[in-house]
């Protein structure tokens, strides 16, 4: 059986495996990581690197490794993945409805790219017939930079797998003992996570968070509470040995050690979690939505992430769920080498040995591998030509070509660094996307909601201030003989003994706050025959003050304005005068 060195690169940490390829039975002879060099991962693209050709190097030297051949596992957010329906052809043909509806799969210049596919199901009634295909779009870029890499370590490219692919290979076995049901599988790494959503066997629903376990990682360098000036991998295994972190996002640690230095770091670190959980809380609940009968059966942590001591009760207590950490791979055999080495950490890279889905694609792979074979021709073989003057011409034509040439490569190479500052510049400012979603969200909420209660506001709302208003300022010798009230007014029927009295409680009810306009009908007065005691009696509507005019009153106290008191169309206050 032949071996291969499975690799997965990641911005921190790079794993390696050294395991049997495409086997039934896969075996596992030895696996180790170190630290990835700064800068020679950039979203998916590779960088030719000589630290990391020499501790590659001195891994395969140490265990005896004598193959060339290797796998490598991508991730990038460039590399976009769906899942199609198509209809039910011979399979020499399904590469041709791929290819003619590329652009609308996906919206991005096919030209720089190349997909891959993978049949999930095929679903054939008598009456529906069709395919449901797995289809990975993957930049050319990328895959030639893996080829240069490969060339400068020295090694031969058996596959390239996308991590996606590579995580489900891993599981589809241990999830076959029982098919039915549905599982999800959390990839946790540095700078990324990966949700895999397997129901009855066949992936679901894969989704990418720009969040991982390394804003964690590097609070605890920067808090100092477990350890002064800890590099990045002594940080990390810090956090895989002592419990860092709490049991939920919003518990405050319990210093066990009495030491408040560390119970404050670990609600730090916990709180730089938020995001990444929040993510993740949010893709269930999209696929629940999709889905409102599903049960999960299962929940498992892999990756990076899956070493962090607690990690596992903090996902489990926030999910509602049960997680647990990946150890087991169904038909998986140790070497004495490899005996302790753990699962959850080399999952992509066993995966990827195991079926890659081998991204370099038959139309590219030519391409790819001349790109990758021009990138290293340092000699140029020179023959000599007879003839003085066709060299001395040719000469000339070089020597103009040349410096035509080295003016486009130097613009090329400004190019090539400002695109390379812009997609910097981009991947910083990526974190703010979940950020804007949750803003986005919130508002739209308030939004709603704000406009179901604009449709419940009424102008009635104001009796309750206009009623403590007059039991405040009415003149007690005024009696209120009647009383109404409207979504708009209120209509008021007074007897006052003097049309002093009426005018009192009229120039009274002009000073109230909850009212903009009054509206008489009038004064009258009554003479008792028998007492010959006169009462005056008068009407008055009173219209409330609408939620504008009491918006711009506030704006106007604020800017120190006068403000009017409510007026009157009508002369009866001149008249009980």
């Amino acid at each position: 059986m032949a071996r291969v060195l499975s690799i997965e690169i990641g911005e921190s940490l790079t794993h390696v495996v050294e395991m049997d390829y495409r086997a039934k039975t896969t075996k596992i002879y030895s696996c180790s990581d170190f630290e990835t060099p700064e800068g020679m991962l950039d979203d998916g693209i590779v960088r030719k690197n000589e630290n990391f050709r020499t501790l590659l190097s001195q891994y395969c030297k140490k265990n005896g490794i004598k193959t060339k051949k290797v796998v490598f596992s991508i991730t990038s957010s460039r590399i976009a993945n769906r899942s199609v329906q198509i209809p039910l052809v011979k399979e020499n043909k399904i590469n041709d409805i791929i290819n003619a509806n590329a652009s609308d799969y996906f919206p991005v210049d096919m030209s720089e790219y190349h997909i891959v596919h993978q049949i999930l199901e095929k679903y054939d009634n008598g009456t529906e017939k069709y395919y449901r295909l797995s289809l990975t779009a993957v930049p050319d870029e990328v895959t030639a930079s893996y080829f240069e890499l490969a060339k400068f370590c020295d090694l031969t490219i058996q596959a390239l797998d996308y991590i996606g692919n590579s995580i489900f290979q891993v599981i589809k076995p241990l999830f076959a003992e029982y098919r039915a049901g549905t599982h999800v599988i959390i990839k946790m790494d540095e700078k990324s996570s990966l949700i895999t959503i397997v129901r009855n066997s066949v992936v679901g629903l894969q989704r990418t968070i720009n969040y991982g376990i390394d804003e964690a990682v590097l609070k605890l360098m920067e808090l100092e509470a477990f350890g002064k000036g800890l590099p990045y991998a002594f940080a990390f295994e810090t956090m895989s040995k002592e419990n860092c972190i709490n049991e939920t996002l919003e518990k405050t640690a319990v210093s066990l050690d009495k030491d408040d230095d560390k119970a404050k770091a670990r609600d730090e670190i916990t709180a730089s979690l938020s995001y990444l959980i929040n993510n993740i809380v949010r893709i269930i609940e999209y696929y629940i939505s999709r889905h409102p009968d599903i049960t999960f059966d299962s929940f498992h942590l892999a990756g990076n992430g899956a070493e962090v001591k607690g990690l596992d009760i903090l996902l489990s207590n926030e999910l509602n769920q049960t997680v647990r950490v990946l150890n087991r791979i169904t038909n998986l055999k140790l070497d004495k080498k490899a005996q302790n080495m753990k699962i959850c950490r080399y999952v992509a890279s066993i995966g990827a040995g195991m079926q890659p889905l081998n991204l370099i694609g038959a139309s590219s792979t030519s391409a790819v591998k001349k790109k990758a074979e021009a990138a290293d021709d340092d000699i140029i073989e020179k023959k000599s030509v007879p003839m003085i003057v066709p060299v001395a011409v040719c000469l000339a034509c070089i020597v103009g070509s040349a410096a035509y040439l080295g003016f486009g490569a130097l613009q090329t190479m400004q190019l090539k660094d400002q695109k390379s500052s812009l997609r910097s510049e981009v991947d910083s400012l990526y974190s703010i996307v979940g950020v804007v979603a949750d803003y986005n969200q919130v508002k739209a909420d308030y939004d709603s909601i704000k406009s179901l209660y604009d449709l419940t506001e009424n102008p009635n709302e104001g009796l309750g201030e206009f009623l403590i208003e007059l039991e405040e300022k009415l003149p007690s010798n005024i009696v209120l003989t009647a009383f109404s009230a409207t979504e708009t007014d209120v209509s008021l029927a007074m007897e006052a003994k003097t049309k002093s009295d009426a005018a009192m409680a009229l120039e009274q009810l002009r000073t109230f706050k909850s009212i903009s306009g009054l509206t008489f009908s009038g004064v009258t007065e009554q003479e008792d025959e028998n007492t010959g005691e006169v009462t005056v009696t008068f009407s008055i509507v009173a219209s409330y003050k609408t939620m504008d005019m009491l918006n711009a009153e506030a704006e106007a106290v604020q800017n120190g304005e006068n403000l009017e008191p409510a007026e009157e169309n009508s002369d009866a206050s001149q008249d009980a005068q």
